[in-house]
């Protein structure tokens, strides 16, 4: 015979409940997750250290280069090239090699990007303060309150 105090009792960990919340937490999980992978385009960069960088100088490979503060950007087409073929190729991404490498001070790494005609700028990093807000804080709780 069951015992009646022993069948009355509450479950620690109701069946349901458990699905439910795990269910919840994937949802929300992936649903934040979701603009990283359709926003951020997937790098087809090639890394390379600084001495192999300064080797594709040299022989000619790189052609125009970027610096940013946390790493440098080597390309084998120069914009006027890339233009020409962005034309020619009528809609198709065809995009010029790209290396990077970590910046190293070296003092004479521009008279070396000089001597060999290369086209040189740094780009300043883009913050987007107020996109930022809105994907970090303003969409999850949208999300939340929606659901």
């Amino acid at each position: 015979m069951k015992d009646p105090k022993r069948s009355r009792l509450p479950s620690p960990l109701n069946r349901g409940q458990l699905h439910f919340s795990l269910w919840w937490v994937v949802s929300t999980l992936l649903l934040l997750l979701a603009p990283n992978f359709l926003l951020i385009p997937k790098p087809t960069v090639t890394m390379v250290d600084f001495s192999a960088f300064k080797k594709l100088i040299v022989d000619g490979s790189i052609k125009r280069m970027e610096m940013t503060s946390s790493a440098y950007y080597g390309f084998t087409l120069t914009r006027e090239q890339e233009a020409q073929q962005g034309k020619s190729a009528q809609g198709s991404e065809a995009r010029a090699k790209e290396y990077q490498t970590a910046p190293v001070q070296d003092t004479g790494f521009v008279a070396l990007l000089d001597s060999n005609g290369i086209e040189y700028n740094a780009v300043l990093p883009q913050n987007h303060p107020i996109l930022g807000f809105l994907l970090s804080w303003i969409l999850p709780l949208g999300i939340m309150f929606l659901v």
